[in-house]
């Protein structure tokens, strides 16, 4: 995936349902720009540092989003947030705490 979002100067996923997209993860993870829509879990990764959030349905504001992505400092800022509140072992930790919370 690394030569994939080398290629792109901004990740755009438009969507009117998600969870939490692995494709946003990545992208952070290759020092990407974001533009997403507010709906899952994209907020809770996603600040204004990283990208811009768009509203389910609002086409003018992502054309917005898009110009105002191509302004944000990409690279290593991007890289080291996501891997500060997502990496491997703490997703997996927090899985693990979840469903021992399930079967207490």
């Amino acid at each position: 995936m690394p030569l994939f979002y080398s290629a792109i100067n901004v990740m755009c996923l438009y969507s009117q349902r998600e969870g939490l997209p692995l494709s946003i993860l990545e992208s952070m993870a290759c020092g990407k720009t974001i533009v997403a829509t507010d709906v899952g879990g994209i907020s809770e990764v996603l600040t204004s540092e990283q990208g811009v959030l768009v509203k389910p349905g609002d086409e003018t504001g992502l054309k917005t989003a898009l110009i105002e992505a191509m302004y944000i400092k990409q690279g290593d800022c991007i890289r080291e947030h996501i891997i500060s509140i997502a990496n491997a072992k703490k997703m997996s930790a927090q899985y693990d705490h979840f469903y021992n919370g399930l079967t207490s």
